[in-house]
C-alpha cells in the first residue's frame, strides 16, 4: 500500500537522521524485543512489509522519536496541522449536512402549511414553486401511507371525482407503449411501462390540481422533475401563513464567541 511505503521512507529518513545503519537499529529492535532482521527491516523500509501499531511504538523508542513522527506527516507542528485540517473538513461537511437537512426541514413546514390550508378552503392566491405532482406526492410520502388520490380528497377535491380521474390510467399507458419485441427484455419492459404509467399519473394529478385549485399559479423550472425535498426552492411555496415558523429560535444563537462574553 501506498502509506506503508511513505511509512518506511519516515523510518529511513529517520534512521539516517540517526545516523544508524539497517544493521545498527534492527539490532537496537533485536535488543528492545522486536525480532527483526536487517532484511525485515528493509522489507518495512521499501514498504513491502506492513508495520504493526506494537511495532511502531518499539521502533519509535529505538529512533528516540514520538510514534507520530512515523506518520506520513512526521509529527511536530505538521502533524498538528494536518490534524487540525482534517478536524476542519470534518466540521464542514457538519454544516453542509446540517444545512440540507435544515433547507429540508424549511421545504417540509412549507409544504405542510399549505396543504393545511388547502384543506381548510383557503383561497388566498398562492404561488407553488414546484409542479403539483411533485408537491402531492411529497405530502403522500410525509403520510407514509397516503395515496395521490386520498391526499387530493383531503386537500379538498372531490374524493370521487379523484379515483374516477386514474380509472383509465391503463388504457392510457397502452395507448403510449407499442407491444414488447423480442429484443426488448421483460425487466426493461416493466420498466418502460412503469416510466409511462408514472407520467401519465402525474400530468392526470396536474390537471385535477389546476382545475380544483385555481387561484393557486404554478411557477417552476421547465426542467426541474425532481422530487426531494433538497432540490426544491425555498420558499417553495408564495402566499401561506408563515407566522408560526417564522419565530424567535428556541435556543439562544451564539454571536459573540471571545472568551467572557
Amino acid at each position: 500500500m501506498e502509506s506503508d511505503s511513505v511509512v518506511g521512507k519516515r523510518i529511513e529518513s529517520l534512521r539516517a537522521r540517526a545516523g544508524l545503519s539497517q544493521e545498527e537499529l534492527s539490532k537496537r529492535l533485536r535488543d528492545a524485543g522486536l525480532n527483526w532482521s536487517q532484511g525485515t527491516l528493509s522489507r518495512v523500509e521499501t514498504g513491502s512489509r506492513p508495520m504493526r501499531f506494537v511495532e511502531a511504538l518499539v521502533v519509535a523508542n529505538a529512533l528516540g522519536v514520538e510514534v507520530a513522527e512515523l506518520t506520513p506527516f512526521g509529527g511536530g507542528l505538521t502533524y498538528i496541522y494536518r490534524r487540525q485540517l482534517d478536524l476542519l473538513d470534518e466540521r464542514q461537511w457538519a454544516v453542509y449536512r446540517a444545512k440540507n437537512e435544515l433547507h429540508s426541514a424549511e421545504v417540509t413546514v412549507q409544504l405542510l402549511r399549505f396543504a393545511v390550508e388547502l384543506s381548510r378552503g383557503s383561497r388566498t392566491d398562492y404561488v407553488l414553486h414546484i409542479r403539483p405532482h411533485q408537491f402531492v406526492g411529497y405530502i403522500s410520502h410525509q403520510m407514509s401511507a397516503g395515496s395521490t388520490e386520498r391526499v387530493l380528497a383531503l386537500l379538498g377535491v372531490d374524493e370521487a371525482v379523484a379515483y374516477s380521474r386514474f380509472e383509465d390510467v391503463d388504457l392510457a399507458v397502452e395507448s403510449q407503449v407499442e407491444a414488447k419485441d423480442d429484443e426488448m427484455s421483460d425487466e426493461d419492459y416493466d420498466a418502460l411501462r412503469d416510466e409511462v404509467e408514472r407520467k401519465v399519473r402525474n400530468e392526470i394529478v396536474d390537471e385535477i390540481f389546476r382545475e380544483s385549485f385555481p387561484f393557486v399559479r404554478c411557477d417552476y423550472p421547465a426542467s426541474d422533475a425532481s422530487e426531494f425535498a433538497i432540490d426544491f426552492p425555498t420558499p417553495v411555496v408564495d402566499g401561506i401563513d408563515t407566522s408560526d415558523f417564522q419565530r424567535k429560535p428556541r435556543y439562544p444563537v451564539v454571536t459573540n464567541l471571545r472568551h467572557g462574553r
